[in-house]
C-alpha cells in the first residue's frame, strides 16, 4: 500500500502500458523530475496526477487524487469552469493566481492520448513569479514615487529624446507653458512656445549636449509665457544608463529673484545717494553697513566703520541711549525723530535727528536695526536763534501788553465818559423838548388863542360895516386855527403830554392815529393786556424807539403797513416794529449791525444800552424788523449812575 506522502496512481503499470489518464510510466517519472508544480486532471476535473513539486508547494497528498480540482485548489476562483472550457475547446489558458503571499502564473493546457484523437484531460503548470511580480511592483512604485516627486518640484522639468521631442514632463512644465500632457507627448520642445522660442539658439546647445562630452552651460531665458513674462534659468543634463539618448531639462524660475535683485539694487542706489547717514547694525551693536551719507556726515569711510561697535560715534555721556534703543528694537518698537548728539571723526559734536527701525529676516525674526541720522545742526542753530528772538520779543510784548492794557483802560474810561455824556445829552435833549413843547403849548398856544378870539370879534364887528375886511379877517382866523393845530401837533411830537398823564399805551394810540391821518400808512398797534404803566424814563424810551422806527418806515421803506407789538413778561419788556417794504441791502444791514451808522439807529442803540437792553435790526427783501428787549428787574435811568427796581 502506498503511503500518503508517496506518489500513487490508480491502475497498473506494465512496461509502456498507459496508466490512469492515458499517461505512461515514463511520463509520470518525467513529471516528478520537474521542479515546477504540475497537476494533471481528468476530463471530469478531478486530480489524476500531481508531481512532487506540487505536493511540496501546495501541501497536496496522495489522498487528494480523485478529488475535485476546485476542492483541492480552492484559492483559484472558477478553476473547474476554466479547466472544463480548456478541455472542451482544446485552447490553452493562462491566468495569474496567489497562494498566500506567493504569486503563480498558472498555465492550463489540454493533453491527448497516444492517438492524439481525444482530449483526455488537462495539465496545470504553476510557475512561481513572486519575485518577478515583486520587482515589477517595485518598479511601478518607484516610477510613481519619482513622478510624485517631480510633480511636487516647483521648477518645470522635461525629458527629451535625441530629436528634442518631449517624452515626459512634470506638472510645473505643463502649467508654465499652458499645455497638457496629451498636447505635448512626442512633439518637439521648440513647438511649445512662440517663434522667438522656436528659433532660439539654446536648442543647438541642448542638442550638442546629447552628442558631445561637454557639459551644458546654464542659460537665462526671459520670455513671455501663458502665465505672464518670466525669467528662467535653463539647465540640461544627459540621462545616464538609458538605452537611447535622453536629456533632462530643468527650468528654474528666477523671476522673483531678479525682481528682488533689481529692487535691492535700486534701494542700494537710493541709500547711497541719500544725504542722510543710513547705517545698519546687529543687535550687539556691530555695524554691518555704512552708506556714503554716513561717510560725509561722520567722516569715517565704510571700511573704517563696518565691523566697529556703533558706540565709537556716541559721546560717553550718551552711551545709555544705545542701550535703550536696542531694548526697544528687540521689542519691535521703532524710534522716530529722536534728537541727540554724535561725534565726528574730528571729535567735533554733531546734532542729529535719529530714526531707528528693526531689521527682520525672512522668518520675521529681528536680527538688527537700521539707523537714519540727519544733520540738524542748522535747525538747532535756527531754534536757538528763534528762542533768543522769542525772548526778546516776549520782553517787548510784555511791555507792549502793559501799554495796551493801559490804553485800553483809558479808552474804556473815555468811552464810559462819552456814554455818560451821551446820556446826559439825551436827557438834556428830552428836557429841552419837554420845555419847548410846554412853551409852545402854554405860551405860544395861548397867545394864538387870544389872537383867534380877537380876530373872531373883529370879524363880527366888521361884518356890517366892511364885509370885505371881515372876509379877509375870517381867512386870517382860519389860518391861525390851522397854526394852532400844527403847533399843538408839534408840541405833542416833541413830548406828548399823554405820556406823563396816561402812560405809553395812550400816548402811542394818539401818535399812531395822528400819523395814520397825516399819511397813507396803515398801522396795527398791539399792546398786551397786562402791559400797564412803566417808569417814565422807560416809557419815553419806548415811545422814541417806536417814533423813530415809524418815521423810517414812512420815509424810506415804501411799505403801506406797519406792525407794532408791545409785550410785557415777568422780567422784561419786548418791543417789535415791523414793515413789509423794500428792506435794506445786505451791505447796508451789515453796516448798521456792525457800526450802528445813522443818527436815528445810533440814538436808539444808545437809549437801549442805557437800560442794559438789546436792540436787533433784521431786514431782507420782505421788509425790516426792529426788536428791542429791556430788562425790568434793574432799570437804568437816564443817568447811568441812577438805578431803580421795577415791581
Amino acid at each position: 500500500m502506498a503511503k500518503d506522502d508517496e506518489l500513487s496512481v490508480a491502475g497498473t503499470v506494465s512496461g509502456d502500458a498507459t496508466t490512469l489518464g492515458g499517461m505512461t510510466a515514463n511520463e509520470i517519472g518525467a513529471l516528478d523530475a520537474v521542479d515546477v508544480p504540475i497537476i494533471v486532471i481528468s476530463r471530469e476535473c478531478t486530480v489524476a496526477r500531481v508531481n512532487r513539486a506540487a505536493m511540496t508547494v501546495f501541501g497536496l497528498k496522495a489522498s487528494d487524487l480523485g478529488r475535485s480540482l476546485g476542492n483541492t485548489l480552492a484559492g483559484v476562483e472558477d478553476l473547474n469552469r476554466i479547466c472544463t472550457r480548456v478541455i472542451v475547446d482544446g485552447a490553452p489558458h493562462r491566468l495569474e493566481t496567489r497562494d498566500g503571499d506567493r504569486c503563480f502564473l498558472l498555465r492550463i493546457a489540454p493533453y491527448t492520448g497516444s492517438d492524439r484523437s481525444q482530449i483526455l484531460g488537462a495539465v496545470l503548470t504553476f510557475t512561481n513569479v513572486t519575485a518577478f511580480r515583486a520587482s515589477i511592483e517595485q518598479a511601478i512604485f518607484e516610477r510613481e514615487y519619482t513622478k510624485a516627486i517631480l510633480n511636487t518640484v516647483v521648477d518645470p522639468v522635461v525629458v527629451l529624446d535625441a530629436k528634442l521631442h518631449i517624452q515626459t514632463a512634470n506638472r510645473a512644465f505643463y502649467t508654465i507653458f499652458g499645455v497638457s500632457r496629451d498636447e505635448t507627448q512626442g512633439i518637439s520642445i521648440r513647438k511649445v512656445g512662440n517663434s522667438e522660442w522656436e528659433t532660439s539658439e539654446v536648442w543647438e546647445s541642448v542638442g550638442a549636449t546629447l552628442s558631445g562630452p561637454n557639459e551644458f552651460q546654464a542659460v537665462e531665458i526671459d520670455r513671455k509665457f501663458p502665465i505672464g513674462r518670466r525669467t528662467l534659468v535653463l539647465d540640461a543634463r544627459r540621462l545616464s544608463g538609458a538605452g537611447e539618448s535622453r536629456i533632462v531639462l530643468t527650468f528654474h524660475d528666477v523671476t522673483e529673484r531678479k525682481q528682488a535683485e533689481r529692487v535691492t539694487s535700486l534701494l542700494a542706489a537710493i541709500v547711497d545717494s541719500s544725504d542722510d547717514a543710513i547705517i545698519s547694525k546687529k543687535l550687539d551693536g556691530t555695524i554691518t553697513s555704512w552708506n556714503k551719507g554716513a561717510e560725509r556726515l561722520f567722516g569715517y569711510t565704510a571700511s573704517e566703520a563696518i565691523g566697529q561697535h556703533i558706540s565709537f560715534i556716541i559721546p560717553a555721556n550718551r552711551r545709555d541711549e544705545e542701550t535703550v534703543i536696542i531694548e526697544r528694537i528687540k521689542k519691535g518698537e521703532p524710534l522716530e525723530h529722536f534728537d541727540t548728539v554724535r561725534i565726528r571723526k574730528d571729535k567735533t559734536p554733531l546734532d542729529i535727528s535719529l530714526t531707528v527701525s528693526p531689521l527682520r529676516d525672512a522668518s520675521g525674526k529681528i536680527i538688527g536695526a537700521s539707523k537714519i541720522s540727519r544733520d540738524i545742526t542748522l535747525r538747532k542753530r535756527i531754534e536757538r536763534e528763534l528762542r533768543e528772538s522769542e525772548d526778546r520779543y516776549r520782553t517787548l510784548a510784555d511791555a507792549l501788553d502793559t501799554q495796551v492794557q493801559f490804553r485800553t483802560r483809558e479808552l474804556e474810561r473815555r468811552n464810559l465818559d462819552l456814554r455818560e455824556l451821551s446820556s446826559r445829552l439825551m436827557e438834556s435833549q428830552d428836557a429841552e423838548r419837554r420845555h419847548i413843547a410846554r412853551e409852545l403849548h402854554d405860551s405860544a398856544g395861548q397867545t394864538l388863542v387870544v389872537l383867534t378870539l380877537q380876530l373872531a370879534q373883529f370879524v363880527e364887528d366888521a361884518t356890517h360895516d366892511a364885509p370885505q375886511l371881515a372876509k379877509n379877517a375870517s381867512e386870517i382866523e382860519e389860518a391861525v386855527q390851522q397854526l394852532i393845530r400844527e403847533l399843538r401837533t408839534t408840541s405833542y411830537l416833541l413830548h406828548p403830554p399823554l405820556l406823563d398823564e396816561s402812560g405809553i399805551s395812550s400816548a402811542l394810540s394818539w401818535y399812531v392815529q395822528g400819523l395814520a391821518e397825516r399819511s397813507s400808512l396803515k398801522i396795527d398797534l398791539q399792546i398786551s393786556d397786562n402791559f400797564g404803566r412803566l417808569p417814565s424814563e422807560m416809557e419815553l424810551l419806548i415811545f422814541r424807539l417806536i417814533q423813530e422806527s415809524l418815521t423810517n418806515i414812512h420815509r424810506h421803506s415804501g411799505s403801506e403797513t406797519a406792525l407794532i407789538q408791545l409785550e410785557r413778561k415777568e422780567n422784561s419788556i419786548h418791543v417789535k416794529v415791523e414793515d413789509h417794504g423794500s428792506g435794506m441791502s445786505p451791505e447796508r444791514l451789515a453796516e448798521i449791525q456792525s457800526q450802528g451808522t445813522g443818527v436815528g439807529i445810533r440814538g436808539m442803540r444808545e437809549r437801549v444800552r442805557h437800560f442794559h437792553g438789546d436792540l436787533v435790526v433784521e431786514s431782507d427783501g420782505l421788509g425790516t424788523k426792529v426788536c428791542a428787549s429791556l430788562p425790568l428787574k434793574t432799570l437804568v435811568s437816564a443817568h447811568p449812575s441812577k438805578r431803580q427796581d421795577v415791581a
